[in-house]
């Protein structure tokens, strides 16, 4: 008897060792979404760039303020994936202890890429200077950011289906 227990504890390691490896893939994925954040952000720099081109802009910064309270709305949708995720880390939260750490500091990543967002807003009252124009491409990267946060909410459910 005194065989088979220990052959039991192995066992136990092993599996305390698959969960770790669990971790750490949890842990990349935290990671590559911190850097899809960083390309958002680059994508704002390049777009108060190009504010600089005209200067008749009196009647067209009143579009302007218009499309920035449409891009106002879509971060208000990102903000309701990022709580939907918060339901589902809840949810895992009930198979071990240590997992439920690590979905804590994924939770630290989305607040960043909440912070990216807000950037982006900042630029747009920038190009409130430039063309009617370039309000209508503004509103365009909206919806592209739009979809990159249903893509990371995607990414998710691949990780989970994968385990």
């Amino acid at each position: 008897m005194g065989q088979s227990s220990s052959k039991m504890g192995q066992l136990i390691r092993e599996m305390g060792q698959s969960s770790s490896k669990m971790g750490q893939l949890i842990r990349k994925m935290g990671q590559s979404s911190s850097k899809m954040g960083q390309s958002s952000s680059k994508m704002g720099q390049s777009s108060s760039k190009m504010g600089q081109s005209s200067s008749k802009m009196g009647q067209s910064s009143s579009k302007m303020g218009q499309s920035s309270s449409k891009m106002g709305q879509s971060s208000s949708k990102m903000g309701q994936s990022s709580s939907k995720m918060g339901q589902s880390s809840s949810k895992m939260g009930q198979s071990s202890s240590k997992m439920g750490q690590l979905i804590r500091k994924m939770g630290q990543s989305s607040s960043k890429m909440g912070q990216s967002s807000s950037k982006m807003g900042q630029s747009s009252n920038k190009m409130g200077q430039s063309s009617s124009k370039m309000g209508q491409s503004s509103s365009k990267m909206g919806q592209s950011s739009s979809k990159m946060g249903q893509s990371s909410s995607k990414i998710d459910v691949m990780f989970w289906s994968n385990i």
